[in-house]
């Protein structure tokens, strides 16, 4: 997944996966948040022996926001099938 906003300030791209790593230079375009997003999806991610991982370059050094890419180790066909069953 890719964003399209400001990207994430250098000193507070290891806040992310935090519980509760709510990043205080960006409050202002995030009010409603609480910092458990990334959390919760890395822990789902794990589940599945998987990783996270995500590239920001902040703005003004880039305007094209952050890329969060994840990997998920399925066994079969069926696991597969079981999770994009709608």
């Amino acid at each position: 997944m890719t964003d399209t906003g400001i990207g994430i300030p250098w000193e507070d791209q290891d806040k992310l996966f935090k519980l509760f790593g709510f990043i205080k230079s960006t409050s202002e375009y995030n009010k409603n948040g609480i910092g458990l997003g990334l959390v919760i999806a890395e822990k789902i991610v794990s589940k599945f022996d998987g990783t996270i991982d995500f590239k920001s370059i902040p703005y003004p050094e880039n305007n094209h926001g952050t890329t969060f890419v994840f990997t998920i180790k399925l066994e079969t066909k069926e696991s597969f099938e079981r999770m994009t069953a709608s």
